[in-house]
C-alpha cells in the first residue's frame, strides 16, 4: 500500500491504476483472511474433537 501511495505521488501511476491497484490490494487481503479464518475455524473442530 505504501509503495502505491508512493508511485502515485511521484507520478509513477495515474489515479485510476492507484485504485485498481488498491482495489486488487484488497481483495487479495480478503482472500487471505477467509483463508485464515477457514484454518483457524478447522483447528477449533479438531481441539473440540480431542
Amino acid at each position: 500500500m505504501h509503495y502505491i501511495k508512493k508511485s502515485f505521488e511521484g507520478r509513477g501511476i495515474s489515479e485510476d491504476e492507484k485504485f485498481n491497484l488498491e482495489k486488487r490490494l484488497q481483495e487479495i487481503t480478503d482472500e487471505f483472511i477467509e483463508e485464515i479464518e477457514a484454518l483457524g475455524k478447522k483447528k477449533e473442530e479438531e481441539l473440540m474433537q480431542i
